[in-house]
């Protein structure tokens, strides 16, 4: 069986929701809480990961040496 692409799958869960939306919305409370755990997951996740993403861009500089010479210029106005 040949699986559907990703982004077609996101397009008609999209039209699926928006049709959910128009036509069933005594219903919706129902599904509500789906929306709300991915938005929380979503915010649980984004500090650890810019956490990470600058820890791990630091480490990857060297020396103090690179971070003072990157470092410089980013703090000084244009």
């Amino acid at each position: 069986m040949k699986k559907i692409q990703l982004h077609w799958q996101i397009l008609i869960a999209l039209i699926l929701a928006i049709l959910f939306g128009i036509y069933f919305k005594d219903y919706i409370g129902y599904v509500s809480w789906m929306g709300e755990v991915f938005l929380r997951a979503l915010k649980m996740i984004i500090v650890p990961l810019i956490l990470s993403s600058i820890i791990s861009g630091i480490t990857n500089l060297g020396n103090a040496d690179n971070i003072g010479r990157l470092g410089l210029p980013a703090c000084l106005p244009y």
